[in-house]
């Protein structure tokens, strides 16, 4: 499923990724503007799937009513994760395209607040896309607007 792309992951490490990425951010349009927000994710090998509050309030639930069309963005850098300098990896994303749904209310017990409702929300995938970082070196503790401060320097 995943798309082929410049440093690209195989099928596998796309997999592996995603079950290892905590959270993502999924953007949704309210009319002709982008609204995001960060999200933790379960994904089946098919659909991926968010836990939100039932609140009928809520912006994000008003944006896919509106229009389901959304992007669900994964990504991993070595400065938040130097570890993954030790695998030969520098940085790494995954970019899901697709539909965004209700799919529905389940109710849990929480320890902190007891019985709750969660509203599932369902992401089916048009695309899902990936890039790896191919670069053999990288100077990770320094970032690019400091390395080259001339670019910058007139803003």
């Amino acid at each position: 499923m995943a798309t082929r792309g410049v440093g690209d992951m195989t099928e596998a490490e796309v997999t592996d990724f995603i079950k290892q990425c905590a959270c993502g951010v999924v953007t949704v349009l309210d009319g002709d503007r982008p609204y995001s927000v960060v999200l933790e994710h379960y994904y089946d090998g098919k659909n991926f799937y968010f836990g939100t509050s039932t609140r009928e309030e809520q912006r994000k639930l008003k944006c896919i009513r509106e229009n389901p069309h959304t992007s669900f963005m994964m990504y991993q850098s070595r400065r938040e994760k130097p570890e993954m300098m030790k695998r030969g990896i520098m940085c790494r994303s995954v970019l899901v395209m697709g539909k965004l749904s209700e799919a529905a209310v389940k109710s849990v017990q929480s320890k902190e607040f007891g019985q709750v409702n969660l509203k599932l929300l369902k992401l089916e995938p048009d695309t899902i896309s990936n890039w790896r970082c191919t670069r053999k070196t990288c100077d990770w503790n320094t970032r690019w607007y400091e390395r080259y401060p001339d670019l910058v320097a007139d803003l």
